[in-house]
């Protein structure tokens, strides 16, 4: 990055870095000055409550100090890291090392933990150290092998079936676009049997698919009864009931078996289309026959008072 606001003397060629101008060794200054040994110096913040053994003093969770960073060994493949600072109270020297397998960190020197965690077990204080062991080397070594000949059984045999599968190409590729083109078919007539619901029912929401759900509490509404079906039901229990009863009457009722056959053959008429319900025993018996009032005669005292009463005009 190009350095601002700095000063280059006269003499400044531009050959050599900023840092070096200023006198620096390194980009990060004097936090490096022990880079040659592999110690960072870092700024680490506590991470848990712990007390100094020399001093006894409680140092409290989340209190930073200027550590020197430095790796000590390895879990596998992960770093284990040593945190090493002094206690601001007595300079006492105290150690804090990572713990990979655990995902926690460990006091290794000159403190104590104050309060225990569920990650603290029995080996939350080893270091597993890979390298220094000849027998941890090989072991390694032949799990990596091992490692290897699963991962080259598995390539040969996806390459296998990749090679029996994409034979010809043009066959394959064939299958595949016919595939599509049902499927994009299929969607579309999808979304356009959607749609014309959507419109039908001025609905402006998403629709779902037809689930099989939907399907069984749909066909499982009865909207009203079946004439033809319930009188056939009812004629049918008629028929097959006993012909007298306890009380000696007969249990078959002939108007109640007629009313059901007119019914059953009317709904017929209806189903075939030449239904008349004028010529209907229904429609015959609903008739009603206006007739006319008769005119009541008149009386011999109304005709004497007619006459009386011309008389007496004549007279006057």
């Amino acid at each position: 990055m190009q350095g601002f606001n700095k000063y280059y003397p006269p003499d400044y060629d531009g050959k050599t870095s900023v840092n070096k101008l200023a006198g620096k060794n390194h980009a990060l200054g004097s936090r490096a000055s022990k880079i040659k040994d592999g110690i960072l110096t870092v700024r680490f913040e506590c991470p848990f409550d712990m007390s100094c053994l020399k001093c006894e003093k409680t140092i409290a969770q989340g209190v930073r100090f200027n550590a020197s960073k430095k790796k000590v060994g390895n879990y596998y493949t992960t770093p284990i890291w040593s945190f090493r600072m002094k206690c601001a109270n007595c300079a006492n020297w105290l150690e804090i090392r990572s713990n990979p397998k655990d995902t926690t960190y460990d006091v290794v020197e000159g403190a104590k933990k104050l309060f225990a965690t569920i990650n603290d077990g029995p080996q939350a204080n080893s270091v597993v150290k890979i390298g220094d062991d000849a027998f941890s080397q090989i072991e390694k070594n032949r799990s990596v092998m091992l490692e290897k000949e699963r991962n080259d059984q598995i390539i040969r045999e996806l390459y296998q079936a990749n090679k029996r599968q994409w034979n010809n190409a043009f066959e394959s590729s064939q299958k595949l676009r016919k595939a599509f083109r049902m499927e994009k078919k299929a969607i579309q007539a999808n979304e356009n049997a959607t749609q014309a619901v959507s419109d039908k029912n001025s609905l402006h929401i998403p629709l779902l698919d037809v689930a099989a759900s939907d399907k069984n509490t749909a066909n499982a509404i009865k909207y009203g009864s079946n004439l033809e079906e319930d009188a056939q039901r009812s004629l049918d229990k008629r028929l097959h009931s006993s012909a007298f009863t306890a009380n000696g009457n007969s249990g078959l009722d002939l108007d109640y078996t007629s009313r059901a056959l007119d019914t059953i053959a009317s709904l017929a008429d209806k189903k075939s289309g030449s239904f008349d319900i004028s010529n209907s025993k229904a429609r015959k018996k609903r008739a009603v026959s206006v007739k006319p009032k008769p005119v009541q005669p008149e009386t011999k005292d109304a005709k004497s008072t007619l006459v009386e009463y011309s008389d007496s005009s004549d007279e006057s």
